[in-house]
């Protein structure tokens, strides 16, 4: 902030304040002894300023500085809605988030730690990010010049339990992670409204077991995502909607078989390497999921019908 210069009267400086503002030049007005200092924000302006100060001080009585007064006005007010309005607007998004992680905060949660790891990780790109959030440690073997990597009991000797879960926070690359965080909170969000969010993380827990075990023993330690646990809600909610109509979910034919010939395509790698054993057991795990409380209604229904 510069100083503009000074004006023996508190109406001329006030005058020259209100002009100034409509011409999108901010002051501010100090006493300085028997004077008043003209004080300027933005000092890239200076030269602006200066030019209008003396013309100012030179023919203050000119009828266009009392006419801009009341334009003055109107731009502070203006720019006063406006500063309440982008508040109100940030206070609703907080809010509105809030309220998202009120009402589905395991949903939530899995996309924050996945977004986190992305970032940790620089999307997969970091390996040495990369290996500690891997089902298992691994190695480079120079002598049998090969990798060799921890088995399930070595991770278990070993403590490193979360690893068994850790895969699904995994990202590579920018869509990879948008699909699957698109998936999450499609999928997620209709479970976890009608389930619970205690219920829906033990379901998203036994899911990402069951697909990150399968995987591991098909392929080793080189995975990651959350496809996997999506597949699992996917079948989790497709059961419901076929056996349970009073959970309130209904996926369209179209959809089913929509999201099917995706997994399908995938096993053809045509969109590239992907973890299709994770697809598919996660996608049996959250179908049996769903069926395994629905088994003794259809068994009535089943002798009612003989």
């Amino acid at each position: 902030m510069r100083r503009l210069g000074t004006l023996t009267d508190p109406e001329s400086a006030s005058l020259l304040h209100d002009y100034l503002y409509a011409q999108g030049i901010t002051t501010k007005v100090e006493r300085d002894g028997s004077e008043w200092s003209i004080w300027i924000h933005n000092e890239d302006q200076l030269p602006q300023a200066r030019e209008e100060f003396a013309k100012f001080r030179e023919n203050p009585t000119d009828p266009q500085y009392a006419a801009v007064a009341e334009k003055a006005n109107a731009l502070r007010e203006q720019r006063v809605n406006a500063d309440i309005a982008a508040r109100k607007q940030q206070i609703q998004m907080a809010q509105r988030w809030a309220g998202v992680q009120t009402q589905i905060p395991v949903t939530a949660g899995l996309i924050l730690l996945s977004i986190l790891v992305a970032v940790i990780t620089r999307l997969g790109s970091d390996e040495n990010a990369v290996s500690h959030f891997q089902f298992a440690e691994y190695q480079f073997d120079e002598f049998a010049n090969r990798i060799s990597y921890d088995s399930i009991w070595g991770v278990f000797a070993k403590r490193q339990y979360y690893r068994w879960i850790a895969p699904i926070f995994l990202h590579f690359g920018p869509l990879h992670l948008l699909f699957n965080m698109s998936a999450t909170l499609t999928f997620g969000r209709a479970i976890e409204q009608r389930s619970g969010s205690w219920r829906f993380l033990g379901i998203v827990l036994v899911i990402a077991l069951v697909s990150n075990f399968s995987q591991f023993l098909k392929s080793g330690p080189s995975f990651g995502g959350m496809s996997g646990v999506d597949f699992g809600l996917f079948g989790y909610l497709w059961m419901k909607s076929r056996f349970a109509p009073d959970y309130g979910v209904a996926l369209d034919r179209s959809f089913v078989i929509q999201f099917l010939l995706f997994g399908v395509l995938c096993l053809f790698g045509l969109f590239g390497r992907i973890a299709n054993t994770a697809h598919f057991s996660g996608l049996f795990a959250g179908m049996a999921l769903a069926m395994i409380p629905l088994i003794p209604r259809i068994w009535r229904r089943y002798v009612n019908q003989r």
